[in-house]
């Protein structure tokens, strides 16, 4: 789950109409006695919003009540009316890392190993929240659009940086760190024109515009996203894990924990061989 009090789509290029949120912890408390069979996380927990002591303890209640582990995102916050809502000023990105670097620390203190707890940074990857990541926590979340290029670049960073501390490549729980996750759009069709198609539809069906002309914004796409023929995707996968990804958060819509349709997801399903599974 995302950790917001409102949302709007604006950012995505949709309208500024405010939609509410789920309380990340209720929900995934609710969940973890509805399933028993998938992880449970927040990617990721804005940390002005709760104090250290708090996310520690409500991750670690989350995983002991469902024997699982609970993925903990960290994040900076961006999105002005989450801070309005708190009562705390939205600050400088600086001042904003600050607070992060703060609490991903204090967080890490709090955490008790007896616990499947994992604490990720969230963020494009800049060197100060790498840094964050490297020193503090087990891995790094990007979400939801880079390229292979890109990411092994950062990935060599962070994990640079955590040799350069003197961290354990190996979490209390068999976790090999740092642990990379990155969050794609993806979407697949039989070839290239069917693609396009799918693309802008998917767009259109969110009503999201992009200040890019529409060739361009598919390409930048096609770069960044899992967006590609299904006889291109086995190679576009590897291409991300040799870059450093150690697992992959599908997102089947054009903005964060959307969805678009149903037959198109099980369409990249069965041609990434996951439905054999």
């Amino acid at each position: 789950m995302s950790d917001h009090v409102y949302l709007d789509l604006s950012k995505y290029g949709g309208t500024r109409d405010r939609y509410s949120s789920f309380e990340y912890t209720a929900t995934l408390g609710a969940l973890s006695q509805a399933t028993n069979k998938v992880d449970l996380g927040v990617l990721v927990a804005c940390s002005v919003l709760r104090p250290p002591a708090v996310l520690a303890r409500s991750a670690e209640t989350i995983a002991s009540g469902s024997g699982r582990r609970f993925w903990l995102g960290l994040g900076a916050g961006w999105y002005p009316p989450d801070f309005e809502a708190a009562g705390v000023p939205f600050g400088s990105a600086s001042q904003r890392l600050a607070r992060l670097k703060t609490t991903t620390e204090l967080v890490s203190r709090f955490i008790r190993s007896q616990y499947p707890v994992t604490t990720i940074v969230g963020g494009k990857g800049g060197p100060k929240l790498l840094e964050i990541a490297a020193l503090y926590a087990d891995g790094w979340n990007v979400s939801w659009a880079i390229s292979p290029r890109s990411l092994s670049a950062k990935v060599a960073l962070l994990r640079e940086l955590r040799d350069r501390a003197g961290r354990s490549r190996t979490h209390d729980h068999g976790l090999e760190v740092p642990y990379v996750s990155v969050g794609l759009t993806c979407l697949v069709a039989k070839n290239e024109k069917l693609l396009r198609t799918r693309f802008f539809e998917m767009m259109e069906e969110f009503k999201l515009r992009s200040p890019e002309s529409p060739e361009t914004l598919y390409e930048e796409a096609k770069t960044s996203r899992l967006i590609c023929t299904t006889a291109q995707l086995t190679d576009r996968i590897d291409l991300y894990h040799r870059a450093g990804a150690s697992e992959i958060v599908c997102g089947f819509g054009p903005v964060p924990f959307s969805f678009w349709k149903l037959g198109v997801a099980e369409e990249f399903i069965e041609a990434a061989g996951l439905g054999r599974s």
